[in-house]
């Protein structure tokens, strides 16, 4: 039986629990849904499963009605739709963090929960390079300390706390462990933990580049202009070159140190348009061609 508080994306949640109510009445079908929604175009519903359409709120009220979802499912179908339909990751933010809580409430056990607090703190990829090394002893003041900038002991033992929990380290013979050299999330999160871990680590950027120890940073940079396909070439280089670098890290057995590395690659233009100075010259260039040709000139 479809549980919505399993969903994160609504549309994917409409296309199953619509399946799933087809399977348990063959006569059940888009046009059925429709006059049940009230709706006139009997593929509406379809267009909205497909991403062509959006959802409305009246019409999330009525599907709400129709699917019998009592008042919790009602809430969590809402956020569900407002953070889908958010433009901002600061609103995608409010209404999936609005998400979680209701899960947390309802005590369901979902892996998209502490993947989006893995990642939505900024230090918690950090401890989990820093629990590992030989020179911890279980102080969790010394491990705080040893992050850059420094937290709290109470931070570090709830970061160690949810990576357990995570499955990202384990204990083994009384010493942590990472579960996997490298984490892997689903595509469920990009949107959302994703960003925010990108922007605090560039947060953390800025303040390297704003301190004195040159020698343990290196910040490059370059501006270019190429086409499209050149663009896409480079994207696919930063992607190897990263996985160049996390099979050095794999193999370094002497780490002492834990770093982070940004790869940016953005637009800082956009296409150019004619103004009208430009249009009437090419429109005189063309012109003199023109008479060129005609009188014989070369």
């Amino acid at each position: 039986m479809i549980t919505i508080f399993e969903y994160i994306d609504y549309r994917q949640y409409l296309c199953d629990l619509f399946e799933e109510k087809k399977q348990r009445n063959s006569s059940f079908s888009h046009r059925v849904l429709a006059q049940k929604l009230g709706l006139s175009t009997s593929n509406y519903v379809m267009l909205i499963m497909q991403g062509k359409r959006n959802l409305n709120a009246d019409l999330r009220f009525k599907m709400s009605e129709v699917f019998k979802h009592n008042q919790k499912e009602a809430e969590y179908f809402e956020e569900m739709v407002n953070f889908a339909h958010a433009k901002t990751d600061a609103e995608k933010n409010f209404h999936f963090t609005r998400m979680i809580s209701m899960r947390k409430f309802l005590k369901m056990t979902v892996l998209d929960d502490s993947q989006y607090e893995y990642l939505s703190t900024w230090y918690n990829p950090v401890i989990r390079e820093l629990v590992t090394q030989p020179e911890w002893n279980g102080d969790f003041d010394v491990l705080a300390k040893a992050v850059r900038p420094p937290i709290t002991a109470a931070q570090a033992k709830r970061s160690v706390k949810l990576l357990i929990g995570c499955g990202l380290i384990t204990l083994n013979n009384g010493r942590y462990i990472q579960t996997s050299p490298v984490v892997t999330f689903k595509k469920s999160m990009v949107s959302v933990a994703v960003t925010n871990f990108h922007r605090e680590m560039c947060k953390r950027a800025i303040e390297a580049l704003d301190s004195n120890d040159r020698e343990n940073r290196n910040m490059t940079g370059c501006t270019l202009h190429v086409t499209r396909k050149t663009f896409d070439l480079m994207k696919e280089e930063l992607t190897q070159c990263r996985s160049r670098l996390l099979a050095m890290a794999e193999a370094d057995t002497e780490a002492d140190g834990v770093y982070h590395i940004n790869l940016h690659l953005f637009p800082v233009s956009c296409p150019m348009k004619k103004g009208k100075k430009t249009v009437d010259a090419e429109k005189r260039s063309k012109e003199n061609t023109d008479a060129e040709r005609l009188s014989g000139e070369p």
